[in-house]
């Protein structure tokens, strides 16, 4: 227990796995952490795709910070669902929302699925840890 009363959360693996590589003294480490490229000395470098990115932002006359409707941006979700089912889908059969991250999507889609209960949950593989947080706080129970 905590000062506060409150169990202790289990070590995430991925701040674990970024303490070690900090501690670690071998000259030809790499980081295959998530978040961020490096250069040779350790410094972020901004790919190329985000600074065409950015320059077309700063560009854009129309480019704003207004809020995005509810579901997001709907050419935005219609390319990414092209990219991820490819032509031989209808997107339009498939329901799709922007969110603000993947932990952030594990949620909304938790208060989803906990307020309209499928008869069968089946989880991707996911190819990164998430907290139990989303999931667990919303009560449902997923197979293993």
């Amino acid at each position: 227990m905590t000062t506060f009363q409150v169990d202790q959360a289990p070590a995430d693996a991925l701040f674990n796995l970024m303490a070690r590589y900090k501690a670690d003294t071998f000259d030809k480490k790499v980081d295959l952490g998530v978040g961020a490229y490096r250069d040779n000395n350790g410094k972020p470098v901004v790919l190329p795709s985000v600074k065409k990115a950015e320059y077309y932002l700063i560009e854009d006359p129309e480019a704003n910070h207004e809020y995005l409707p509810i579901a997001g941006n709907a050419s935005f979700i219609k390319a990414a669902a092209k990219l991820i089912f490819g032509d031989s889908k209808d997107v339009s059969q498939i329901a799709s929302v922007q969110t603000l991250s993947g932990t952030g999507a594990n949620h909304l889609g938790a208060v989803f699925l906990h307020k309209y209960p499928p008869r069968v949950i089946l989880p991707t593989l996911s190819t990164f840890q998430t907290p139990p947080g989303p999931t667990t706080i919303i009560f449902i129970t997923m197979p293993d």
